[in-house]
């Protein structure tokens, strides 16, 4: 029972799942087809529509079959991209309905696609539509999504189509006939061979015509095929055109084992790629590419192998095929290509060989010409290669070669046109640069620049490496230049050369460069260089030797020269050379010079350098007049730099040595300069040698900061020298007749201290010579215009004079000049001092003629001392500045021996001290050898004083305040015995000042303690006698040789006559008068008559045995010829008597009865009476004797022996004849 009611149950509920199954299986039948278009319709909301002629599916078979559907969007003007899908049939097994149900993930076992067409529709802009490039990671990305929810064993298609349609693009996109497969379809791994998640993929397409909306270029092929399995990639009859450019081949297939790189790395990655008989057509102008390039879908693509057999290339200019080969086989190794880098294609190697290859630039009139091309590896070897315009008879830069292997080569480049590589080298290329014909002026730079983006626009390569080159150069008609270059090797950084617009830019890409020889050639320079070597990075540049010669003769030669940074550009666009650094290690310069004179200095041509550096160097000058050499030791200067006609610097240390300059009038050498204008400059061995001067100076040291080669301005601080030695001797300078030398001009020195210590100085004349010591220091001289210093001192020291007949030693002779000035036309003004002292002077005309001065001294002070050389010298204005002294002074004659104590001269003031005047020989034998009667004098005195000394001008003459004479003594003699010399007058006093040839006026003249002693001796006897004038005290007046009317000559005088007092001698004498009209008067004091024996006893025989007078007074008045006058002798108790001449002893009779006789008869005892004087005067004797006779015949008149009465009768007789006037009442004499 229990049984069976289990089995009923059973049996219910197996009917009832049955049917409850059949109605779902019917309902699902039924409403599968609205299931599906309901849920399009809910997930796209509206927007599409789905419909299908049938939908089967077999639940216990686990398939589905769609017949007929279509996809397709409801509403497309409102849209900008939307899709439509047809499926003619889809059949699909399933491999659980639970999976699908509760797990939500598909696992189809077998899927079957038949006749589908997918169609996209995309309306946005342009621009818009490439915003979102495709990558092929999105691909990676799909695979994921989708292998979240589906599992594929098997997948067919065939017969699916997909067409683009885009609102810009006129023509669709399609891709027909498409059939691929794929198998298990289940999970993303790395394995090569696990291609889109999948076991297997295959794929083909059949024939194919794309025209790519963008390019419009077209892509055919009859047949595609890849096969997953082996990674196999085929393409029959492939064709491409588009933007001039065309490529066709027969059949072209890859194979790679890294496909699934594609979409995980996004790199493709090929193994080997073939293409048979391709046809590549390039232009030669890549066209310009207008707005933002489209981002490359891959990072990157690599091809281990390519293979192209009978391939064709041509390569098409604007008119013409500039490069065409024919069944060329080309083999590329280890293609790279990654966009976005700095080369985008690579290649390990390259095999191809190529023959007669052109590359034109881009306007056709340059080409570069190969005669064969060779590919291995990654290089390329271009045999014969010619370089130069198309045009054969055009001028510009040619080039040929042997050999141009470039290394790396980048095929993306050649292809178009351009030959790129990493590396290159030219092998002993031959460079020629020429001008163009009929042009007179050479091309510029920007002819040059124009060549080299020419060449530029055919070859790319990063260095670019020249091995024995040779370059010629010529250029210009009228002024031409050949330039010529060998073995010169260089390594350029081609791509920067050639991308070059200035000079700078080309010595930049130039990192190395060598050239063995350069010669460069001229009408009026040759200059050949050696060795020369650049680093273009750092801008350096080396260069073993140069020689330039000019065509006067000029050379110079440098070795060892290096230099850093010099500016191309700056010499291209500023005419100025310019370079931070520059060294020679030997520098040769020798001038020739044709001694033309230079009106002015042309300008330099503009030149900075930084600092320039010569280690050794040597310099010459010759020419007509002149030959200069000096060596270098070392030799620095910065920043230097040209200003018009001269060179400047900042800081300059210059180390020359053996300087020697020789000029027909002078000959100079140094032996070593030490100049630093930023401490001091040390000048050695100092030579200079004229014609009639010997300059030596051991050593000088300047302080300067000289900056420029503009000596009109030297700016020099201080000079010292020590131990220099002057030598000058006696020459003249001889000027031509109508020559006159050019006036050159002055250097500028401004507030410089110059001090000359230890200087010896000579100098040897003819007959004369000077030597001293000097020591010589300048304060603050300034030389222009005029010349100024604050302070000059001169300190010589021992001065040695010698002439023939002249020595002077001098010890110490001091200048000091200060706050002066001298103009050019050498007027001085200045304050002077002038010191000496200790002086000594010998001078000998001969052997009997001497002076000599000793311990002279003296001093000159002027605070306004002014001097004009076209004025008069007037040393008058000088002479009261001075102070002058001496010791001893003797000045020998043949007959007299003069000599001082001392001189002094003070302003105005001249004193002679200790003077006196010897004859050289003795009385006795002056007399004994005399011919005729003269004076023996002998003069000394205790001091002269000559006081207001002036100095007038023109006429005026000297003029003399005092002349005073302290202690006069004169002692003359005269031996009457001796004939006299008649016919000679001897003139008046006023007569004999006025033969003073010197315009001379003395105020005073004043005697002090002055003494005369006269001698002389009787006429017939031996006897002497003797007039002693003692303490004798005379003031004279109106001294003078330019007497004005009115003025005479006076004097008064006192003296002690044989200890008699004279108290008072006055004598006045005209100077208008022509007779020389005089006047005296005397005065004597109270004396014993026989006091006056000395001279009555020798001179008249006559003894006063006693006699008093109390009074003497004697006035008279004469002219050069008498005199008359009265006299008052008073005296008492005369007595006197005769004495016999022979001998004063005797006395005999007769003498005794004259004695009485003149005592009792003739002779007055006493007197009180005036008497009359009368005087012939003796012309041919002097004025002194004239007045003693007189006032003698006034004596004997008083005591008798004359007669008073004779003298006024002779006096009145001869008073017309000697133009006397009548002054006989002027004298009253009462008695007889």
């Amino acid at each position: 029972m229990a049984a069976k009611k289990w089995i009923r149950r059973l049996v219910i509920t197996l009917v009832v799942l049955g049917a409850t199954g059949g109605l779902l299986h019917w309902l699902l039948l039924r409403s599968l087809k609205e299931v599906i278009a309901f849920t399009v319709e809910q997930q796209t909301n509206g927007a599409y529509a789905f419909r299908a002629d049938a939908v089967d599916v077999s639940w216990s078979a686990k398939q589905a079959l769609l017949r007929n559907a279509v996809l397709q969007c409801r509403d497309t003007a409102g849209r900008q991209t939307f899709a439509n899908v047809r499926i003619a049939s889809l059949q699909l097994t399933v491999d659980s309905w639970r999976e699908i149900l509760l797990d939500r993930k598909v696992g189809i076992g077998r899927f079957e696609l038949t006749g589908a067409t997918v169609e996209w529709h995309d309306r946005r802009p342009k621009e818009a539509a490439k915003q979102a490039p495709f990558h092929p990671s999105m691909i990676l990305d799909g695979l994921k999504k989708a292998l979240v929810h589906l599992r594929v064993r098997s997948f067919d298609a065939s017969g699916v189509s997909f067409v683009l349609f885009r609102g810009w693009s006129a023509e669709p996109f399609a891709v027909r006939d498409i059939r691929f497969s794929i198998r298990n379809f289940e999970k993303i791994n790395n394995a090569d061979g696990h291609i889109f998640g999948s076991d297997s993929v295959s794929f083909s397409l059949g024939p194919q015509h794309w025209v790519l909306p963008e390019s419009h270029s077209r892509i055919a092929f009859s047949g595609l095929r890849f096969l997953g399995n082996r990674q196999h990639f085929e393409v029959d009859s492939l064709s491409y055109a588009g933007e001039g450019a065309s490529f066709a081949a027969a059949k072209a297939f890859f194979n790679t084992r890294h496909l699934p790189a594609l979409y995980q790395k996004e790199e493709l990655i090929l193994d080997t790629v073939r293409c048979v008989s391709p046809v590549l057509s390039l232009p030669l102008h890549a066209k310009k590419e207008h707005g933002r390039p489209a981002a490359p879908p891959f990072k990157k693509i690599q091809i281990n192998v390519i293979e192209v057999t009978d391939a064709r290339l041509h390569l098409k200019g604007d008119n013409a095929t500039a490069l065409r080969t024919d069944k060329t086989d080309l083999g590329i190794y280890g293609l790279k290509v990654v966009p976005g880098s700095t080369h985008p294609v690579t290649t390990d190697s390259i095999r191809l060989d190529l023959d007669d290859v052109a590359f034109l630039s881009k306007d056709s009139l340059s080409q570069l010409v190969v005669a064969r091309m060779i590919f291995r590896k990654k290089d390329a070897f271009l045999v014969g290669v010619k370089y130069g315009p198309v045009n054969p008879a055009k001028g510009g830069m040619r080039f040929t070669a042997p050999l141009l292997h470039l290394k790396q080569i980048h095929l993306d480049e050649l292809l178009k046109k351009r030959l790129v590589a990493h590396e290159a080298e030219l092998v002993s290329p031959g460079v020629s640069i020429t001008p163009v014909p009929g042009k007179k002026k050479a091309a510029g730079p920007a002819g040059f620049y124009e060549t080299l983006h020419h060449l530029g626009e055919l070859i790319s390569v990063r260095v670019f490496q020249v091995r024995d080159g040779q370059l010629q150069m010529h250029a210009g008609e009228e002024k031409p230049v050949d330039i010529h270059l060998r073995d010169f090797d260089t390594r350029i950084l081609l791509r920067d050369f050639l991308d070059a617009d200035s000079l700078v830019d080309i010595k930049h890409a130039l990192p190395t460069l060598t050239i063995g020889q350069i010669a460069v050639h001229t009408p009026k320079l040759t200059l050949d260089l050696g060795g020369y070597r650049l680093d273009g990075v750092r801008r350096r540049n080396w260069l073993k030797a140069a020689v330039a010669r000019l065509a006067n003769g000029t050379t110079a030669r440098a070795s060892g020269v290096y230099w850093e940074a010099f500016d191309w550009d700056v010499l291209q666009k500023q005419k100025a050379i310019q370079i931070n650094r520059l060294e020679m290690e030997d520098l040769d310069v020798a001038i020739r010079s044709t001694g033309a004179p230079r009106t002015e200095k042309p300008p330099l041509p503009v030149l900075r350098i930084t600092e320039l550096a010569v280690a050794r160097s040597r310099f010459s000058v010759e020419g007509p007049n002149v030959q200069a050499s000096w060596k270098g030791q070392s030799f620095f200067l910065n920043h230097i730099r040209t200003q018009g006609s001269y060179f400047q610097w900042d800081t300059a240390k210059v180390l020359l040595t053996d300087i020697v300059v020789k000029k027909p009038e002078m000959n100079a050498s140094i032996r070593r300069v030490e100049f630093d204008n930023q401490r001091s400059t040390r000048i050695q061995g100092i030579e200079v040698n004229t014609k009639n001067s010997r300059n030596n100076v051991p050593e000088a040291v300047v302080t300067s900061r000289i900056r420029s080669t503009d000596f009109r301005e030297i700016p020099v601080s201080a000079l010292e020298a020590t131990g220099g030695t002057t030598v000058v001797t006696a020459g003249e300078r001889k000027t031509k007749a109508g020559q006159q030398q050019p006036r050159r001009p002055m250097p500028q020195l401004n507030r410089v201290a110059l001090h000359l210590r230890n200087w010896n100085v000579r100098y040897l004349g003819k007959k004369d010579s000077i030597h001293a010591g000097a020591d010589i220091q300048v304060r603050g001289l300034s030389v222009g215009e005029p010349i100024r210093y604050d302070s000059v001192q001169v300190k010589l020291s021992g001065i040695q004079v010698a002439r023939e007949r002249l020595s002077v030693q001098v010890p110490v002779f001091e200048t000091t000049l200060t706050k002066g000035e001298v103009t050019r036309d050498g007027a001085v003004r200045t304050a002077a001092l002038l010191e000496w002292k200790g002086a000594s002077a010998a001078w000998a005309k001969n052997d009997s003629v001497r002076l000599q001065v000793k311990d002279a001294g003296g001093t000159f002070r002027d605070a306004n001392l002014v001097h004009r050389p076209k004025e008069p010298f007037r040393w008058q204005d000088l002479v009261p500045k001075a102070r002058l002294w001496s010791g001893p002074v003797a000045f020998d004659t043949p007959k007299s021996l003069i000599g001082a104590e001392g001189y002094a001269w003070s302003g105005s003031t001249f004193s002679l001290l200790g003077f006196h005047i010897t004859p050289r020989q003795s009385r006795e034998e002056t007399f004994r050898t005399a011919q005729w009667q003269a004076d023996y004098q002998l003069i000394k005195g205790k001091a002269l004083h000559i006081s207001g000394i002036r100095y007038g001008k023109g006429e005026e003459g000297i003029n003399v305040r005092k002349i005073v004479a302290e202690e006069p003594d004169l002692t003359t003699s005269r031996d009457k015995n001796i004939p006299f010399r008649h016919g000679i007058e001897k003139l008046m006093p006023t007569r004999l000042i006025g033969q003073i040839g010197q315009k001379l006026a003395v105020d005073t003249v004043e005697v002090v303690r002055g003494r005369v002693t006269v001698h002389e001796s009787v006429p017939g006897t031996t006897n002497w006698g003797l007039i002693p004038l003692e303490n004798m005290y005379a003031l004279i007046r109106g001294v003078t040789n330019r007497p004005q009317p009115g003025d005479s000559l006076r004097m008064l005088a006192s003296l002690r006559l044989f200890d008699n007092h004279i108290r008072r001698f006055y004598y006045r004498e005209a100077y208008a008068d022509s007779l020389s009209g005089f006047r005296v008067q005397s005065h004597l004091s109270r004396m014993s008559l026989p006091g006056f024996n000395p001279i009555v006893q020798k001179m008249a025989s006559v003894e006063i045995r006693h006699g008093i007078s109390d009074t003497l007074y004697a006035s008279w008045a004469g002219n050069k010829y008498a005199a008359f006058g009265v006299m008052h002798f008073y005296y008492n108790d005369l007595a006197a008597r005769l004495l016999d001449k022979k001998d004063p002893n005797r006395k005999p009779l007769l003498l005794r009865v004259e004695n009485f006789l003149a005592n009792a008869i003739i002779l007055h005892k006493r007197n009180r009476r005036p008497v009359y004087v009368f005087f012939e005067r003796d012309r041919e004797k002097f004025v002194f004797n004239y007045l003693v006779k007189a006032k003698l015949q006034g004596v004997l008149s008083a005591i008798g022996v004359k007669s008073s009465r004779k003298f006024l009768h002779k006096y009145r007789e001869v008073q017309r004849r000697y133009g006397f006037p009548d002054q006989s009442g002027a004298f009253v004499v009462e008695g007889r």
